[in-house]
């Protein structure tokens, strides 16, 4: 819902959830791209017997962001995703 914000558990700016606490002046994808950045060659999705690293992933995320972007969406404009069950 554009406008608003959701926090349950926050203490000193970070939201405390179950698994893992995230700052909320970050989206994301900065938090991402930060990790991508610490991390490039460790794994960060493993699908059977495919697997991509930080650094992989980034990329393949880049690309589709620069798709979407030459198709004209724009930001908080919402994508949907369709994808074959596996």
């Amino acid at each position: 819902m554009k406008g608003q914000k959701t926090v349950n558990n926050t203490k000193d700016g970070i939201l405390i959830g179950p698994k893992a606490n995230y700052p909320l002046d970050k989206t994301i994808h900065h938090l991402f791209e930060e990790q991508a950045k610490k991390t490039p060659n460790n794994t960060a999705a493993i699908f059977e017997d495919k697997k991509l690293t930080y650094k992989e992933l980034n990329e393949k995320s880049n690309q589709l962001a620069n798709y979407l972007i030459k198709q004209g969406i724009k930001t908080e404009d919402l994508v949907a995703i369709c994808v074959n069950r596996s």
